[in-house]
């Protein structure tokens, strides 16, 4: 079984830029990963967008409501 070790980063973003990044994620991802895929990125109860960059061992959150 392998084991995903990932330094984690998280970006405090207020609401309006985290908006502005997932649909700066729905255009840029269309072409690699469906929308329905894209979604599962943004948790909008929390209003968390996380991403995975495997190859750089790296789990990047941008959260909103900051202010």
């Amino acid at each position: 079984m392998e084991k995903n070790l990932f330094m984690k980063l998280q970006f405090l973003l207020t609401d309006e830029i985290a908006s502005q990044l997932m649909e700066l994620l729905k255009t840029v991802t269309k072409h690699h990963i469906s929308t329905e895929r894209t979604e599962t990125l943004f948790d909008h109860r929390r209003n968390v967008v996380t991403f995975t960059l495997k190859n750089e061992g790296v789990l990047v959150e941008f959260v909103g409501g900051a202010a």
